[in-house]
């Protein structure tokens, strides 16, 4: 029990002294490594790692933990204290479980999730299929195009229209393809989409940015569960008061289209080409699925009043609606 790794097993010793001398002589780019110091490394190899410890200080399943409980609520301590927080979890879990528990909070088993693929740039618990994320949730996943190396944000936008998800994955800090102006764009398209960042930093000049951009709310964690269903329940309201508003503008954009087609009608039949017949029918032709009769119309009435230029200007609308 007392002997040296290295006098009891020589072979794991020089493996371990290899892996010692190519991280002294490398250096790492790799996100989810560190450097741990030799005080670090003595704690983790101390005699707590005999013990089993399941559960939260004071909270254990077994016996025995009365210095575990106390160097665990030291290390709680430090952390509240280090980054100005009412609570904090210092078990060693990785950002996978941290996702996890997000998902089951705000989604359900089968729902659907979106996210950046993994050959894209994309964590392992956004939705790939060999994770717990594409195995428990519909994935789908977007990505960068190969020539800006952005993300192409109608191709964003009409997958979240085809699919529907029920979490869509931004990162809010990356250089070039970020999450607000993901966001951003999104809203230009689909301006019912509601969004809620969670993010760890405190920066307010992200936070004024997220806010100008329509963001709902914004929590910074830590935060509790009634926070984090507040921030839901708000976002359902202003998406539901947005839906409601698209859906009255539509209903009067059909009826002001109906009428304009009904006085279209009237003055093409009367052959009128006065002022009032030419402004009903450039209102008619500025809705996307104007018919081409009522356009040729108002070309002819282009023609009659020697509008050369506005016959121009339509004559390219022709054009490009035709490609």
């Amino acid at each position: 029990m007392n002997s040296s790794i290295k006098s009891q097993d020589p072979k794991v010793w020089q493996v371990i002294k290899q892996e010692e001398k190519r991280q002294k002589e490398n250096i790492n780019l790799i996100a989810s490594e560190n450097y741990a110091s030799k005080a670090v490394r003595e704690a983790t190899g101390s005699v707590f790692t005999n013990k089993y410890s399941e559960g939260y200080p004071f909270k254990r399943y077994y016996a025995g933990n009365r210095f575990v409980d106390e160097i665990e609520t030291l290390a709680i301590e430090r952390a509240k204290k280090l980054f100005g927080v009412k609570f904090a979890n210092v078990q060693g879990l990785s950002g996978s479980p941290a996702n996890q528990a997000a998902y089951m909070a705000l989604a359900e088993p089968g729902d659907t999730i979106m996210g950046l693929t993994l050959t894209h740039g994309g964590h392992l618990s956004h939705g790939a299929s060999v994770n717990f994320s594409g195995k428990l949730f519909h994935a789908i996943g977007y990505e960068v195009d190969p020539k800006t190396e952005r993300i192409d944000f109608n191709k964003l936008a009409n997958l979240a229209k085809e699919h529907h998800p029920d979490i869509v994955l931004l990162d809010i800090n990356m250089p070039e393809m970020d999450g607000l102006t993901a966001y951003r764009e999104i809203v230009k398209i689909h301006p019912e989409t509601g969004c809620i960042i969670i993010s760890a930093e405190k920066d307010t000049t992200t936070l004024r940015n997220a806010i100008s951009i329509g963001v709902q709310d914004y929590l910074i964690k830590p935060f509790t569960v009634d926070e984090l269903e507040t921030a839901i329940n708000r976002v359902h309201i202003l998406v539901d008061q947005a839906r409601q508003k698209l859906v009255q503008a539509e209903q009067l954009r059909t009826r002001n289209e109906a009428y304009l087609k009904q006085l279209a009608d009237e003055y093409s039949k009367a052959r009128r080409t006065d002022d009032q017949a030419m402004e009903v029918f450039e209102r008619l032709s500025e809705y996307p699925q104007c018919e081409g009769r009522w356009m040729q119309t108002l070309a002819m009435i282009y023609v009659v009043r020697q509008k050369w230029g506005k016959l121009r200007v339509l004559a390219e609308k022709i054009e490009q609606r035709t490609k």
